[in-house]
C-alpha cells in the first residue's frame, strides 16, 4: 500500500467487473469438485459486481479503480478445537469428519488492486482469504449455491458497508 493512500481522497471509485482466475492448487486441493468451485465464484462475482457496479464517491478528486479476482473457493473442517479434549467429543467429532456429515468451514480466496487513473500506478493491493462461515455438508454437496446465498449475502452487505465508512 501506498504511504498516504486513503480512499476518502478519490472523487470517485470505479469498479471493474471481478474476474474469475481459479487457482489450480485450489482446484486440486478442495473437497469441492472443480464443477462446484466454478459454480459458486461465478455467483459469488455476479454478487460482488451487482453490489459495487455503482460506484462510490469519495471526499477527493481524482478518480480510484478497483480491480479484482476470484482465485477460489474452498471448504475446510475446522481444526479439532482446543475444547474438543474430552476422548468422547474427539471420538464423534473424528467420526462425522470421517462420514462426511460434519458442517465445512466455506473460504474464499481473492485479489484485489487499486489503480490511480491519473497516474496508473497501484496504489494499494491485497490477497487473501475470507471465511464466510459453516456450511452444511450435505447441502454444500447437493446445492452449493443455496446453500452459500445467506452467508454470502451477508459478506457482501459487510464489505459494502467496510468501503463506506472507508470513505467517511
Amino acid at each position: 500500500m501506498e504511504p498516504g493512500f486513503a480512499l476518502k481522497n478519490y472523487g470517485r471509485i470505479i469498479f471493474a467487473p471481478v474476474q474469475v482466475h481459479l487457482s489450480q492448487k485450489l482446484l486440486d486441493h478442495s473437497t469441492l469438485e472443480a464443477s462446484q468451485q466454478e459454480e459458486l465464484t461465478a455467483f459469488i462475482a455476479d454478487r460482488l459486481n451487482s453490489a459495487f457496479s455503482k460506484g462510490f464517491k469519495g471526499q477527493g478528486t481524482g478518480d480510484l479503480k478497483i480491480r479484482s479476482a476470484l482465485s477460489g473457493v474452498s471448504s475446510s473442517s475446522e481444526e479439532l478445537a482446543v475444547y474438543q479434549y474430552l476422548p468422547v467429543t474427539l471420538a464423534v467429532t473424528a467420526a462425522m469428519e470421517v462420514g462426511g456429515v460434519r458442517d465445512k468451514d466455506l473460504v474464499i480466496f481473492f485479489e484485489v488492486e487499486a489503480v490511480d487513473q491519473a497516474t496508473g500506478k497501484v496504489v494499494a493491493a491485497r490477497v487473501r482469504g475470507a471465511d464466510l462461515g459453516q456450511v452444511g455438508t450435505n447441502r454444500l454437496k447437493n446445492d452449493p449455491v443455496n446453500a452459500i446465498e445467506p452467508l454470502l449475502e451477508k459478506w457482501v452487505d459487510s464489505l459494502v458497508d467496510q468501503f463506506s465508512k472507508d470513505l467517511q
